[in-house]
């Protein structure tokens, strides 16, 4: 009952698995099957994983195993911060149009994020967000320079920011805001 209802979900939310496939690579579609209802019963629901499972195989053209095994990368990163698996993976869902850009690294990016999101108390996508508005050399330059007015010294560079990965770049404030003797979790 399970696989025929993970079989559906895939049927009619992953664009690759059309009956065509299934029938030419039978393997392939029955370890997706099975990992799908494997998810859904860690409370990642047949919508979210298939969803993904989609992502991975069109975003970052992925075959079917390795987009199987990077949902389960996902489900690593949740039980290491100690987060529930479908939480994990939404945050995934919601994040991947910004980080999408990283290609084959965006899962480290994502997890990294992700343990940013823990440490701060900040939404996963608000930190991306955040630190989207960096990466151009405007959105840098305001965010230091506000920065640095605020903690009333040169604490922050422009072009570290600039050119850090999404959880570094709010490294890079906190570990500014600590040399200023400013605790980045009381700060508003």
């Amino acid at each position: 009952e399970g696989t025929g209802k993970a079989l559906g979900a895939m049927l009619q939310n992953v664009s690759m698995f059309r009956p065509s496939f299934i029938e030419a690579q039978p393997a392939a579609a029955a370890f997706t099957a099975n990992l799908v209802q494997g998810l859904d019963k860690i409370g990642i629901g047949f919508d979210t994983s298939t969803g993904l499972l989609d992502d991975f195989t069109k975003v970052f053209r992925k075959s079917p195993r390795e987009a199987g095994k990077s949902v389960k990368k996902l489900v690593k990163i949740a039980d290491s911060l100690g987060k529930s698996a479908g939480q994990v993976a939404q945050d995934f869902s919601q994040a991947l149009p910004q980080i999408a850009q990283f290609g084959g690294r965006a899962i480290e990016v994502f997890a990294e994020l992700e343990a940013q999101s823990v440490a701060t108390g900040l939404s996963v996508n608000d930190l991306a967000g955040f630190a989207k508005g960096l990466d151009t050399f405007q959105g840098a330059a305001k965010a230091a320079q506000g920065l640095n007015a605020a903690l009333g010294g040169t604490f922050v560079s422009v072009t570290d920011l600039v050119h850090a990965d999404p959880a570094e770049k709010i490294t890079i404030m906190h570990d500014a805001m600590d040399r200023a003797g400013v605790s980045f979790e009381d700060a508003d």
